[in-house]
């Protein structure tokens, strides 16, 4: 599909509403309805606490696309 294409990415929606907790240099997250996420072309940035890919960024042209495999963030 083209959006799979942007995001260089496949993505399946979550089965249940699971909790993501995400570390980013200290500042500790929390989220909602994690996506999981196989990365194509995307490169990883940055990880889940459980390890499954939470940030990821697709080269597309001469910009950048960014996907947040998350819902929500609190």
């Amino acid at each position: 599909s083209r959006v799979r294409a942007l995001l260089g990415l496949k993505r399946t929606p979550p089965a249940e509403n699971r909790l993501a907790r995400l570390d980013l240099g200290g500042a500790k997250l929390r989220g909602t309805g994690a996506w999981s996420v196989e990365p194509g072309t995307a490169k990883v940035v940055a990880r889940f606490t459980d390890g499954q890919p939470a940030l990821l960024a697709n080269q597309v042209g001469k910009g950048t696309v960014a996907y947040l495999a998350t819902s929500a963030f609190y």
